[in-house]
């Protein structure tokens, strides 16, 4: 995505805030990109590149945010706005905590961290 002279907050309507809750770390994905500009979801550049780039491959807030060049504010509102229309889809991040398999590798992680 190249450089623009439009400022991150008139991408979002001036809105900061998500009406999602995101993390850094949720997953993005998109399916359906032709039908959801059929359907008015998909209106902006951004949002179009936005789903191109999570039909190829799940991406992360923050990877989307690189990708684009933008702000994560703007990015979490932006992507927050596609999943409301139903453009994307979202899977929060979390362990569940009776996941043996989740708790080991944490804890590996962990082992790691501290060995270094």
């Amino acid at each position: 995505m190249h450089r623009s002279l439009v400022r991150p907050y008139a991408r979002t309507g001036g809105r900061v805030a998500p009406a999602t809750d995101l993390q850094l770390e949720s997953l993005v994905s998109a399916y359906d990109i032709a039908g959801a500009i059929a359907s008015g979801a998909v209106a902006s550049t951004v949002q179009r590149f936005i789903c191109d780039l999570c039909a190829e491959e799940v991406k992360s807030i923050a990877e989307i945010a690189a990708y684009a060049r933008l702000p994560l504010g703007v990015v979490k509102v932006i992507v927050s706005d596609l999943a409301d229309a139903g453009a994307v889809s979202i899977q929060r991040p979390g362990m569940v905590t009776g996941d043996r398999s989740s708790q080991a590798f944490m804890e590996r992680i962990l082992e790691g961290l501290k060995a270094l």
